[in-house]
């Protein structure tokens, strides 16, 4: 039989409920976190302090002894600030992966800004028409950008390879680059994947 659902509560009777099962906390800490983050979100950093049972095969509320509130946020900050850094350099990769992908490409069709509309440069069994429809459902959602503005106006929608790939998210160009024909690929590969150490 499924259990009745809990009701919310209050933040007073957040602080009330961890101090109950034995955490230390400054009240006027407490409040100003639980204002900003939730009690949810950040009982996922106090459960590595709950105690287990005596079969060591779950955890119950109560916590172990001089755990503290102050300790619980401080690992929540931490853990931000290394997703922030992960984050920050998997941009870095995206951007630059991104950039030399389309200047290996271009430089390959040197008079053709509009080369990916053909399927040249992929392996035979690369599903082309399916590709293209992802990259114009990405402009379609970008129409109101200035750059994608500018071509639907002055160039009646016909967008050159390197705005195409602006609007193309990290998944995209991963399938572009795993898809490319294996001469070309193995070109990029060579040309910057072994030097790609600095991005980061």
């Amino acid at each position: 039989m499924s259990s009745t659902l809990k009701p919310a509560a209050t933040i007073g009777e957040h602080i009330l409920r961890l101090q109950s099962r034995g955490m230390k906390i400054d009240r006027a800490l407490a409040e100003q976190w639980f204002s900003h983050v939730s009690y949810y979100r950040l009982s996922a950093y106090w459960y590595p302090a709950r105690q287990f049972t005596e079969d060591g095969t779950s955890r119950i509320s109560s916590f172990v002894d001089g755990t503290d509130f102050a300790d619980v946020v401080s690992l929540y900050e931490a853990d931000r600030k290394l997703r922030t850094l992960i984050h920050d350099g998997m941009e870095r990769i995206e951007v630059a992966m991104r950039t030399k992908i389309i200047e290996l490409l271009c430089a390959r069709h040197p008079g053709d800004p509009t080369f990916y509309l053909k399927s040249d440069d992929f392996r035979p069994n690369f599903d082309h028409v399916s590709w293209l429809s992802t990259a114009y459902g990405r402009l379609a959602r970008a129409k109101k950008s200035d750059a994608v503005k500018h071509y639907i106006d002055e160039y009646g929608g016909q967008y050159p390879m390197w705005v195409v790939a602006e609007v193309l998210d990290f998944s995209d160009i991963s399938k572009l680059y795993a898809e490319l024909d294996p001469t070309i690929n193995v070109r990029f590969r060579k040309r910057w994947i072994s030097k790609s150490t600095s991005l980061v």
